[in-house]
């Protein structure tokens, strides 16, 4: 369905669901965010936006890994400059690539597995608890940090 088939279609199916507190606090958030009025109408974009990821999943999840491989052949290269710089042998411009280079490649590895296991739910989960586990699991590789840019922070927030 094209987007302007879809524009010009009637809104005239009702789709009662159940949910709970804090899936519709989500959705809501969600809704606020993007300045969306209703909250059917924030379903509805909500609902497009997992088909069109469910359509594409595939293909995305083969071109995250694609990349993944490309960049990680770059390895047996950056142990030789890391080498270089350790000896203190490496030029100015070897020591700002192989710092650039750590940093994309600490980035997209951390995409990669966010898409991975964004798409794992998409496969995998046949229950609420496995959708929950997923969820968990995707949202703790997420908070994986690049440790030698950015300080941890563990602590709790002030309560």
């Amino acid at each position: 369905m094209t987007d302007d088939t879809e524009s010009r279609e009637l809104k005239d199916q009702r789709v009662p669901i159940m949910m709970t507190p804090s899936e519709v606090s989500a959705i809501d958030d969600w809704s606020f965010q993007h300045r969306i009025r209703s909250r059917g109408e924030a379903i509805r974009r909500l609902c497009q936006i997992g088909l069109m990821f469910d359509e594409h999943r595939a293909e995305l999840n083969e071109k995250f890994k694609s990349a993944y491989d490309a960049a990680t052949k770059t390895l047996p290269l950056s142990h030789e400059v890391i080498a270089r710089v350790q000896s203190g042998e490496a030029t100015s411009l070897e020591r700002q690539l192989t710092s650039a280079s750590a940093k994309a490649l600490t980035e997209l590895t951390r995409m990669v597995l966010l898409v991975r296991s964004l798409v794992g739910v998409a496969n995998n989960f046949k229950s609420d608890e496995d959708l929950k586990k997923i969820i968990a699991d995707a949202k703790e590789i997420w908070a994986v940090e690049d440790t030698t840019d950015r300080p941890r922070n563990d602590t709790k927030d002030n309560e």
